[in-house]
């Protein structure tokens, strides 16, 4: 979980304004194997502290 956190900080570092929502409208696909990883991807954004 540390290298998650480091992770964030220096990304956040790079793109202040980066956010799981700005990301999320980013993302233009409906194919059910791409929405699960996004899924995963979202919730271990969350668990470093991304910001919603």
């Amino acid at each position: 979980m540390d290298d998650a956190v480091a992770a964030k900080r220096d990304g956040l570092a790079l793109d202040p304004a980066f956010t799981i929502r700005r990301l999320k409208n980013v993302w233009l696909s409906d194919d059910p194997t791409f929405r699960a990883g996004s899924r995963r991807l979202v919730k271990g954004l969350h668990m470093a502290g991304v910001p919603e």
